[in-house]
Parts: C-alpha cells; structure tokens; sequence
C-alpha cells in the first residue's frame, strides 16, 4: 500500500485563499452590475426630472402647476429609494473592501512563510498596494456621484420652493377678499 502524500500546508493554504479570492472577485462582479443598474435607474430619474422641468416652463396653467408638483412627489420618492439603495451598494462595497482588504494581508502571511524571494515579495506587495488604490479610487468615485446626487436633490428642492414662492394663487386655506 502506497500512501499518498500530505500536500505541502502551504500549498493547501494557498489553494484555500486562491478559492475564497475566486467568491470574492465574484461578489465584486455582482456589485458592479448591480451599480451599473443603479446608474441606470438614476439616468432614467434624471431624464423624468429634465421631462418635468421642461413641462412646467411650457405650461404656467393651475392644474399644469398641481399635476407639475404631483410628478415631482413621484420622482422625489422615487429619488429617495434610489439614493437609499445607492447607499446600500457603497455599504457593501466597503464590505468587499473590507475582505479584500483581509485577504490582501493573508496573502502576504502565506507568501511571507513560503520564503519567496525579494522580488516576488516587491511584486506581491505592489499587487497588494495597487489592489487598494484602485479601491480607494472606487470609494472617492462613488463619493462623488453621491455629492451629485446631493446637489441634484438640492437644486430640485430649492426649485420646488421658488415654484411655491412664486405661486400667486391662493392655497387651500387662504381666501381672497
């Protein structure tokens, strides 16, 4: 009877991390396209808005201006969820972040005991060092299109403000005489 023999604990260590990157890279593909998604559905609130806007200033009729703010109810709600489920992805962006992050110094213990030489451990570290910066990057990019949507969300409000300032007919309280 031959035995097999034992794989190497570092070979099987690294067999166990290369699997556990391979779901991570894999959730990293389904929160991409689940951002591309998003980006979708804000560039269709952001054509309804243009819509909206361009409705209100060919029409300064009452009923135009009521339907004008109903519409704007419908893609201010329709606004808040989406910026919601914005801040869902970016949460569980940080989160894949956060393991590769994890795993990025895991790498770097198993490479550590297999003594690879000095240049292997510049390559890896550089890997290391570039798989964090395009990650920052992400983070910054996905900070800025919130700041957008943030300035977005203010200009809409302060719009709808100077329509009601604006309005020169009576509410549903005020009387005339």
């Amino acid at each position: 009877m031959t035995q097999t023999p034992e794989p190497d604990p570092t070979q099987r260590l690294q067999q166990d991390f290369d699997r556990e990157q391979a779901l991570v890279d894999l959730d990293e593909t389904i929160g991409a396209r689940q951002q591309s998604i998003a980006d979708l559905e804000q560039d269709r609130l952001d054509r309804e808005q243009a819509g909206l806007d361009d409705f209100r200033a060919a029409s300064d009729s009452f009923e135009a201006r009521v339907d004008g703010e109903h519409r704007q109810a419908g893609i201010d709600r329709s606004q808040a969820m989406r910026d919601t489920r914005q801040r869902q992805l970016d949460d569980e962006q940080t989160g894949r972040d956060d393991v590769q992050d994890f795993l990025d110094v895991q790498q770097g213990d198993i490479d550590a005991g297999t003594m690879p030489g000095i240049v292997d451990q510049h390559l890896a570290a550089r890997t290391r060092q570039q798989s964090a910066l395009a990650r920052a990057e992400a983070a910054l990019l996905r900070a800025r299109t919130a700041e957008r949507r943030a300035d977005a969300a203010r200009l809409r409000a302060e719009a709808s403000l100077r329509r009601l300032d604006s309005d020169p007919s009576p509410g549903p309280g005020d009387s005339q005489g």
